[in-house]
């Protein structure tokens, strides 16, 4: 199922994309879910019946970043072999953590933005995993049982700036990734 993050007449909503129609998930269950965080701390629910749901075109809505009501947003660097041979890094013994911030992402089908301060503007298709529930010392094999799903993540990056100065300030200019539907 394909969820999104939207807004319609100024109301922020979520639903899952059927088509080329999202369903409002945010109006029928208000009372009980009224953001996509609650409803998947809630282990998302099962798919209403469509009759029972406002429908809208996906040209009336304007998307919103999927990640924007959730706590928190962890990445992991250097996790691709090619990618840390392409920039001469040596693979790390450990993941390379580093945070992202809400405020560094536009919304499917809007522009990223260059911070003037640099030409060296750089994209990493990623993919993203939507967190189910809290996980802490889980065994491998249970892994899966805690992701929810699963969202396109481009992790702009500003290299002079991650190079020169900090890998999260090099990540956190305004704007500059996108993620989502």
């Amino acid at each position: 199922m394909k969820i999104a993050s939207f807004v319609k007449d100024g109301i922020e909503s979520y639903g899952p994309i059927i088509g080329s129609q999202v369903l409002d998930y945010g109006f029928a269950l208000q009372d009980s879910n009224p953001t996509l965080r609650d409803f998947i701390a809630a282990g998302g629910v099962k798919q209403q019946p469509q009759d029972q749901l406002k429908k809208y075109d996906l040209s009336e809505i304007k998307f919103l970043v999927p990640a924007s009501k959730l706590s928190k947003i962890i990445c992991i660097g250097l996790n691709y072999k090619a990618h840390a041979a392409e920039g001469g890094f040596k693979i790390p013994e450990f993941p390379q953590v580093f945070t992202r911030f809400i405020s560094s992402f536009v919304a499917n089908g809007e522009a990223l933005i260059r911070p003037k301060m640099s030409n060296d503007f750089d994209f990493e298709g990623e993919l993203a995993i939507v967190m189910g529930k809290p996980a802490r010392h889980v065994v491998v094999e249970n892994a899966l049982d805690y992701v929810f799903g699963y969202t396109c993540f481009n992790d702009g990056s500003i290299r002079d700036i991650q190079f020169n100065h900090s890998l999260i300030a090099g990540k956190n200019f305004p704007s500059s990734g996108s993620m989502g539907p």
